[in-house]
């Protein structure tokens, strides 16, 4: 084995992410000063409020830290052949798909579903790495009895379809009801890539959304979240960075979910890239 050839290329491989993530890092920063510069952000509110801009509750200054993590997406087959019970289950492209064989013992309360639900995920031979999943109110519909919980990261959850349990729930009775099936993505080797970072507050990336014309007029902001979301894939490895989830509901009732990098500062498209050397 050509022990040089490999090093050479892990060597290329960890510039590459370096120049890379240094370049984000500037082009936010700059983002960053402008703002401070021209006092956006200490009269954030009442330029909302010109705009008719309506807030859900005051904005956060709260600062956060947080992690670029790397992690890999595990396929769950040879887990599932090992410890599924009652279950039909199949996996494509990493996402397992499961259904219950018969009703075994997951009657559950609906007086505390989420908590009913925490414990059910727990179990063995139900969900598999169900103690690493967290609930993610944000995520689910419960009105659709559809309720997802995520992985996290040092308390810090994904909000990524690369780190999701979806579990359909179905009713069982007057107090009762019972999982019918779930879909699962399962994230494997998570680490830190750098050393802990600063992240903008809330308020903050309020502003950046706000001075990239990402809040239209007469909108609302309904809800925000601080989360993992994957940025770019390198050699077979998902990197994730912090960022902002926020919620805006234009005048029409159309909900549009927009990204802030909570390291730059920057806001995120919907693309995913691939790095290959």
């Amino acid at each position: 084995m050509d022990f040089k050839k490999i090093e050479g290329i892990f060597l290329v491989a960890f510039l590459f992410l370096n120049i890379f993530l240094f370049s984000v890092y500037q082009d936010g920063k700059g983002d960053s000063d402008n703002l401070a510069a021209n006092g956006v952000t200490t009269s954030i509110e009442n330029r909302l409020k010109v705009d008719k801009i309506k807030l859900s509750r005051p904005l956060s200054e709260k600062k956060y830290t947080g992690y670029y993590l790397s992690a890999e997406q595990d396929s769950l087959i040879k887990a599932a052949e090992d410890d599924l019970l009652n279950q039909n289950w199949s996996v494509e492209k990493n996402r397992l798909t499961a259904t219950f064989v018969g009703l075994p013992d997951q009657r559950l309360s609906k007086k505390d579903t989420v908590a009913s639900l925490t414990q059910f995920i727990q179990k063995g031979h139900t969900v598999l790495h169900g103690q690493e999943y967290n609930y993610s109110k944000i995520n689910s519909n419960t009105d659709e009895h559809q309720y997802v919980f995520v992985q996290e990261w040092e308390g810090l959850l994904f909000n990524d379809v690369t780190s999701q349990l979806v579990l359909e729930v179905k009713d069982a009775g007057n107090t009762s009801l019972s999982v019918a099936g779930y879909q699962q993505t399962y994230l494997k080797n998570i680490e830190p890539l750098r050393e802990k970072q600063s992240l903008i507050s809330e308020k903050e990336a309020i502003v950046s959304l706000y001075t990239n014309n990402r809040l239209p007029s007469a909108s609302k902001i309904e809800w925000s979240q601080l989360a993992y979301t994957q940025m770019f894939t390198v050699r077979g490895k998902n990197v994730y960075i912090p960022a902002w989830f926020v919620a805006v509901t234009d005048d029409k009732d159309h909900v549009q979910i927009e990204r802030v990098n909570a390291i730059s500062g920057a806001v995120l498209t919907s693309n995913i890239s691939e790095v290959k050397n």
